[in-house]
C-alpha cells in the first residue's frame, strides 16, 4: 500500500481480527482510516483485547439466527413434517463505526 496511486476506497474484510491488521497496516503506510480508505469488518463485534480507538463498521450476519433456522429446517425435514420447500431470509444489521467514512476526493 502506498500512500500515492490507485487504490480502492473501501475494503470489506471477512472478520473483525482481519480489518483490525488491514487498519494496522494502513497506518505502518500513513494511511488514516477512514480519511484514506473506509475498512467493514463482518461479526458481532471485536474481538477481546484489540484496541478499542478503532471502532470497526461491522455486517452483522446474525449467525446465531442462521443457526437457529437451519435447525428448525432440518428438524422439520427429519421428522417428514417438511411438506415443500421453505425459503428463509435472516436479515443483517450494518453498525456503523469510526472506520467508514465518505469516499476520499480524486
Amino acid at each position: 500500500m502506498k500512500r500515492s496511486g490507485e487504490r480502492p476506497t473501501a475494503v470489506l474484510c471477512p472478520d473483525h481480527r482481519v480489518a483490525l491488521a488491514f487498519v494496522g497496516v494502513m497506518r505502518e503506510n500513513g494511511l488514516g482510516c477512514p480519511e484514506d480508505m473506509s475498512v467493514t469488518g463482518f461479526g458481532r463485534g471485536a474481538p477481546e483485547g484489540t484496541d478499542p480507538s478503532i471502532g470497526i463498521t461491522t455486517v452483522d450476519h446474525m449467525a446465531g439466527r442462521q443457526v437457529a433456522e437451519m435447525l428448525r429446517l432440518l428438524s422439520k425435514q427429519m421428522t417428514g413434517d417438511a411438506t415443500h420447500p421453505e425459503h428463509v431470509r435472516v436479515p443483517v444489521e450494518l453498525m456503523v463505526r469510526g472506520s467508514t467514512g465518505p469516499a476520499p476526493a480524486k
